[in-house]
């Protein structure tokens, strides 16, 4: 874009800078300056109409990486230039309360060799997989880390799990040089809040930036470290346009600021681990918890032995823990009261009218409801097909395991953390209070109480069915179940000894015995032996192609258009099939998979191919790198 200014107005800071604008276009719109020219163009120009900051709002890399992201995920230059502009969707927190003093550990002879480490190579590109078990100790080498580059006047980024960021996790980093030196990317924040905040990231007031993947985004000019902690998990890929992968651009921005970039988890990706293998990223094992306090017990319950939902082992085990002093944690990743519910007489089931999924039945607010689509509906007193008044409610979700708890231990205080008890602001935190005081003695809840928490008095960790996720027709099913249930299990007995009680219908399958015996390498020796098998990445990369639309025979005639000139090109593909999930907010999803080793020429020819057959406004074609969703 090109404008009439005298240059010394333009750009009030460095040339190199990139500084917002107004520009007239039709109407008045926002505008970025993307490069400055000396020579008059033989085309017409326009005119700045303001300057809107005289700060840069976009970091001096991003045009750079814009375009790699443009290149690499197959989407416009414009959509990646956008990740770096401020939105109302993940707007950055005001006022960070600390309400704990966290003290500044010494690192133990482990830790300290990472750190050292990484210290030495601060000033140059250096990727470190730091892979520690659960308790070793990471986030202390980060706090230690942090604490160094924010002394020698660098910013520091650290990047987590939308869902680890619990006030817990944000003490932790406050606690290092007070909360108004740290800003926090929050989702349920105002857009307000948020470019509050990005100014005063601008102007460097808040040297420590701490985040889900959007963080990644704001403008720091004087980054000096980047870490990415539980590097497994799924939620740093997008699963919108740019579907980017937070961890990819992560290592893109560290290399052209030279500076190290910090992987970290319990549990790591297996093509993390296998790159770290092969020596294209530094890896550290902290094999000990801190201070030397034992893993876990995890005791195996074969379901199929047992009557009901609740093995007699785990309800003594409860009821031990309470006599003794202490409190349990049961994890449960499915909410909701029943996840499948269904007409006695005549076995009418309830499925979303805008997917090809049930409905599950929320007792509370007495709500059929999509988890999908957010669709919801109330429950009839009568089967819509043949009035019968008596349902069958099938399966278990966090809403009926609570009350069935309540009913077993009617003198316990139970917690239950999910998507549907922290939907309001603040509520989240209230209730881990309420748990960490010790007023509760059981919280039961989804996967956001797998990650980021660390209660002293914790002993007992009951997981309610290992299976759930274990079977899915996705090939990282196995990685994500051990990644799960190792990280849940890891939130007893952080300061005594701990236990976990395991309910599973699979006691035999390799990810189940490999979790109780906390034996992370053997689980990557035998799943890198599966991935080789089948061409699964590391040893390839994934390019998924989905073609969805309200009209399925639109969907398929144009996915067979697309697997045409596929065929044309000779790639090498599989499919087109239905999507597990067939049909999704009103509309049919087929897809299809290939596989390589090299991303960008592909990526190029693919994007070319559909650009010359995407002629339908009511038909869109999804192009995903890498992906991570399979569904």
């Amino acid at each position: 874009m090109l404008f009439k200014k005298k240059e010394e107005d333009l750009l009030p800071l460095e040339m190199k800078k990139i500084t917002e604008i107004l520009k007239q276009l039709r109407a008045s719109k926002m505008g970025v300056i993307t490069k400055v020219i000396k020579e008059k163009p033989e085309f017409k120009t326009l005119s700045v109409l303001k300057i809107l900051d005289p700060y840069p709002i976009l970091p001096s890399y991003a045009m750079e990486i814009s375009q790699w992201i443009s290149n690499y995920y197959a989407c416009s230059l414009n959509e990646a230039l956008h990740l770096f502009v401020p939105s109302a969707k993940t707007p950055i927190s005001a006022v960070i309360k600390q309400e704990h003093e966290i003290p500044f550990y010494p690192l133990n002879p482990e830790q300290e060799k990472v750190f050292q480490e990484i210290e030495k190579s601060k000033n140059q590109f250096f990727p470190v997989l730091i892979h520690g078990v659960t308790g070793s100790g990471k986030t202390e080498v980060y706090r230690h880390l942090v604490k160094k580059t924010v002394e020698e006047g660098k910013q520091a980024l650290i990047l987590v799990p939308e869902i680890s960021l619990t006030p817990q996790t944000i003490e932790r980093f406050a606690a290092l040089f007070g909360p108004d030196k740290i800003s926090v990317i929050n989702s349920k924040m105002t857009a307000s809040q948020k470019l509050h905040n990005f100014y005063r990231i601008i102007r460097k007031e808040t040297p420590i930036i701490l985040g889900p993947r959007s963080a990644l985004f704001t403008p720091l000019n004087d980054l000096g470290m980047i870490i990415i902690d539980e590097e497994q998990e799924y939620s740093y890929k997008s699963g919108e346009n740019p579907r980017y992968n937070a961890k990819q651009v992560a290592l893109k921005i560290a290399q052209k600021l030279k500076i190290p970039v910090i992987f970290g988890s319990a549990t790591p990706s297996v093509e993390a681990y296998y790159s770290a293998l092969k020596g294209n990223i530094k890896l550290f094992e902290l094999k000990k918890r801190y201070s030397d306090i034992v893993l876990p017990y995890i005791h195996i319950v074969d379901l199929k032995h047992e009557k009901g939902e609740f093995s007699k082992e785990l309800i003594q085990k409860v009821v031990l823990n309470k006599k003794n002093g202490f409190q349990t944690i049961l994890f449960l990743n499915r909410r909701g009261f029943a996840p499948t519910i269904l007409c006695k007489s005549c076995g009418h089931q309830f499925v979303c009218p805008n997917c090809s999924v049930t409905l599950t039945f929320h007792k509370k607010k007495n709500l059929l409801s999509c988890h999908y689509c957010g669709y919801e509906s109330r429950l009839s007193k009568k089967c819509p097909s043949c009035d019968n008044q008596e349902y069958l409610m099938s399966g278990l979700g966090t809403e009926k395991l609570e009350e069935e708890l309540n009913n077993i231990f009617p003198n316990l205080k139970i917690v239950r953390m999910d998507r549907d008890t922290t939907a309001k602001r603040d509520s989240h935190e209230k209730l881990l209070k309420e748990f960490r005081s010790g007023k509760a003695d059981i919280l039961i809840g989804t996967q956001m109480i797998a990650k980021g928490l660390d209660f002293e008095r914790v002993k007992l960790v009951g997981v309610i069915s290992a299976d759930i996720s274990l079977n899915l027709p996705d090939f990282r099913s196995g990685e994500n179940t051990f990644s799960l249930l190792t990280q849940v299990a890891g939130r007893s007995g952080r300061k005594t000894p701990g236990e976990v009680v395991l309910q599973t219908y699979s006691p035999s399958h390799y990810v189940i015995l490999q979790v109780k015996n906390h034996d992370y390498i053997s689980f990557f020796n035998d799943e890198i032996k599966l991935r080789e098998k089948y061409l699964y990445p590391p040893f390839v990369r994934i390019i998924r192609l989905v073609v969805r639309g309200e009209i399925e025979e639109k969907v398929v005639k144009k996915i067979k258009e697309l697997e045409d000139s596929l065929n044309h090109e000779k790639i090498l593909f599989t499919g087109p099939v239905p999507c597990t999930i067939e049909k999704l907010n009103k509309n049919y999803r087929y897809h299809l998979f290939i596989k390589t080793q090299t991303v960008l020429p592909l990526v190029k020819k693919i994007k070319k191919i559909t650009d010359s057959i995407y002629n339908d406004k009511l038909i869109y074609i999804e192009i995903d790198v890498d992906p991570v969703n399979m569904l």
